[in-house]
């Protein structure tokens, strides 16, 4: 299997979960892969930027993808850079009343949300120049 390079980028950055020996263990590239390939540009920049604390409990890299969990508030200590936002092609905002480009794909509710700038949650905007 070829990955791309900004996937092995991610892969490599990302941390493992520590096993009850003490070593680093990583799992399912392929899974993480298929889940990457699915998010947007801004999606990944945002993986890339956010990492988990490396530890017993570190999420293994496919769920932490599935589930946008760079999102979280208390992701623990990581490298937070910001990035800057792109819109979307052929997407606005799902916002009443709002037509601007969408920068921001929220799946994580029954339905897709798409965000512009101004209405995309905060701990995101934060998280962007």
């Amino acid at each position: 299997m070829t990955y791309s390079e900004q996937f092995e980028q991610f892969w490599k950055l990302y941390p493992g979960r520590t096993n009850e020996r003490g070593r680093v263990v990583k799992q399912d590239k392929l899974g993480a892969f298929r889940e990457w390939q699915k998010l947007t540009d801004n999606e990944r920049k945002m993986a890339m930027s956010v990492h988990p604390a490396q530890g017993k409990y570190t999420p293994d890299a496919r769920k932490w993808l599935y589930h946008n969990r760079w999102e979280d508030e208390d992701i623990g200590p990581g490298t937070v850079e910001k990035t800057q936002l792109y819109p979307i092609k052929g997407k606005t905002c799902s916002k009443s009343g709002c037509r601007m480009p969408a920068v921001y794909h929220d799946t994580s509710g029954n339905y897709d949300n798409y965000a512009c700038s101004e209405h995309m949650p905060e701990k995101v905007k934060e998280r962007y120049v």
